[in-house]
């Protein structure tokens, strides 16, 4: 089945937020509702800043499926404007504890993939920096048409090395099945909101565009 993928407008902000509070729990998670959009909206603008292909999929005014990648090669000096937003949303999280806890895990996070990307020493062409969908509609078939997608745009503007990171939290079996090859991968011991400790898995696939 085909759906229809369109480009990411400003106005999807919100449901962006919402849509990453949902696949990750957060909605259960943060008791603050404003720590809680603060949160996903400082990982949502940010996720903006350093993208410049982004899709969507939306089914009766709900965001179903996202995915956003960076292309090293090109630079759009607009997404300035995404970075003051996080900024302005990381300044709301510091005044909370667990915004604190979350900025931390966020940037461990963050290092550990660098990391992971120096241990290859190979150049990619871009990277898929996040593709979500929705935990209700998973399964039929809405991840499948953002993937095609995409490769196809990544072929057309002659992409072939790409990256991606997941983690055990994730199905991250799905680039598995997808054909990608899982290159690098780093377990991290972690402790998020309420003292919860966890056990991460993260994973580095190429995603080669044939």
């Amino acid at each position: 089945m085909t759906y229809n993928i369109k480009v990411f407008k400003f106005s999807n902000i919100f449901s962006l937020a919402n849509l990453v509070g949902i696949t990750w729990n957060l909605d259960k998670e943060i008791k603050s509702r404003v720590l809680y959009y603060a949160s996903c909206l400082a990982y949502s603008f940010h996720i903006l800043y350093k993208t410049n292909y982004r899709r969507i999929i939306c089914e009766k005014n709900t965001l179903i499926s996202f995915l956003a990648s960076r292309d090293e090669s090109k630079k759009n000096p607009l997404n300035i404007i995404y970075l003051l937003f996080c900024f302005l949303s990381i300044f709301v999280m510091i005044f909370y504890k667990d915004g604190r806890s979350i900025l931390k895990y966020q940037l461990g996070y963050n290092k550990i993939l660098d990391l992971m990307v120096k241990e290859t020493n190979q150049k990619y062409d871009a990277e898929l920096v996040l593709f979500i969908t929705h935990p209700e509609y998973q399964g039929k078939g809405y991840g499948k048409s953002m993937l095609n997608e995409f490769h196809s745009f990544m072929k057309e503007q002659n992409k072939c090395n790409i990256y991606l990171f997941t983690d055990n939290y994730c199905d991250y079996s799905m680039y598995d099945r997808a054909g990608c090859i899982r290159k690098n991968e780093k377990v991290r011991e972690f402790y998020f909101l309420a003292g919860k400790r966890f056990t991460q898995v993260l994973y580095l696939y190429d995603y080669k565009i044939n």
